[in-house]
């Protein structure tokens, strides 16, 4: 009996694997493959947090516009200002989001200006409200007093600070029952209770005493005015509303203080029942640089950019700490996004803006009034 089984060779068929020749072609084609599509998705996370930051820019453009439209409509423009960054102006036409001033590809700048609350007196004594524990002893390191006891008992040790701190709720008791004006504060300190959070927390009063035994400047100098409230609206963080009353004719200042030294007094008032302002007072932190110079609204001159500082001054020195070589920020792959005053955003390396080129300098980035 002859079998039917043949081997595959019976049939003149051959097995046999790839030969090394169409190994380095497979080789070859699967590494150009891959040469071509890894530095893609290897760019895909920057590319994608370029693009959140040229989203970020055109946000803030229509935040500038607003700001510029309203200073036209209001004939009292913007109340009152203070802080050393434009991010501050900007915050409440960005709906009090900081998203959009920070650049996914870094972090905040941390040397932001913090608003400090003060009243300075003759005698140059100065407390800080938003930063009592780390103020003047005897409450260094320490809780702020009003969140402690009463305001008597602070008055009677001598140690007391010049302001207290009260919600709305027990402001208006303590208006209702204290009789205001001529040292309104110390006349009616048994009123004054420890601070408590009322209803709204981000909504307060401060009072200040500018007389008070040893710890104020009336014993050396034998001043004693009147005493005053401030109700503050926190809106955000670092962000204040401020509307200041006076017990009364005084000629005690108060103002607002920024770390970087920028001041702003606020003169008296004119009566406990008129207020000045509100006044808004605002710093924030971000990744991006604006233009000294102001360019017109429509042209094509440099706004913003990402930046080491909060402002670029293109006439800064080479050799100075404030150069703009020195603080540009090319961390898009590079380049760095900028927002331009016609609202574009472009993606271009420092070489292509940069203010040392005269020709660049006059296109993008002088502006004469």
């Amino acid at each position: 009996m002859i079998s039917r089984c043949r081997s595959a060779s019976t049939f003149g068929g051959v097995r046999r694997g790839f030969s090394l020749a169409e190994l380095l072609v497979v080789i070859g084609i699967i590494a150009l493959v891959l040469a071509m599509v890894v530095p893609t998705f290897s760019r895909s996370p920057a590319l994608a947090k370029r693009a959140v930051c040229a989203a970020n820019l055109r946000n803030l453009a229509v935040g500038f516009a607003s700001v510029l439209a309203e200073r036209q409509i209001r004939s009292d423009k913007i109340q009152g200002t203070a802080g050393a960054s434009w991010t501050g102006t900007i915050f409440p036409y960005i709906s009090y989001s900081n998203k959009a001033l920070i650049c996914p590809e870094a972090d905040p700048h941390t040397e932001v200006a913090r608003i400090r609350f003060t009243e300075r007196y003759w005698s140059s004594q100065d407390w800080d409200f938003f930063g009592m524990d780390q103020s003047l002893p005897p409450f260094e390191g320490q809780p702020a007093p009003w969140n402690t006891a009463d305001y008597v008992t602070y008055y009677d040790s001598g140690t007391v600070p010049t302001m207290w701190k009260l919600n709305e709720e027990d402001y208006v008791i303590w208006r209702a029952n204290s009789d205001v004006g001529h040292n309104g504060m110390g006349r009616n300190k048994h009123l004054l209770p420890r601070y408590t959070p009322g209803e709204n927390p981000n909504r307060y009063w401060i009072l200040f005493e500018d007389q008070g035994g040893v710890w104020s400047s009336a014993e050396a100098f034998g001043h004693d005015y009147n005493d005053y409230a401030v109700h503050v609206t926190e809106q955000a963080v670092n962000t204040y509303t401020m509307s200041f009353y006076e017990f009364g004719s005084s000629d005690a200042n108060n103002g607002i203080v920024a770390d970087t030294g920028l001041d702003m007094w606020l003169q008296e008032g004119s009566g406990d029942k008129a207020g000045v302002g509100p006044f808004y007072f605002s710093d924030q932190a971000t990744n991006y640089g604006k233009n000294r110079y102001d360019p017109p609204r429509g042209v094509h001159q440099i706004l913003l950019l990402d930046y080491e500082l909060l402002v670029c001054d293109p006439d800064a020195e080479g050799d100075s700490e404030e150069a703009f070589e020195k603080n540009v920020a090319p961390r898009h792959l590079g380049k760095c996004n900028v927002l331009y005053a016609d609202q574009s955003v472009q993606v271009q390396s420092p070489e292509d803006i940069t203010p040392r080129d005269t020709a660049k300098y006059e296109l993008y980035w002088k502006h004469t009034p």
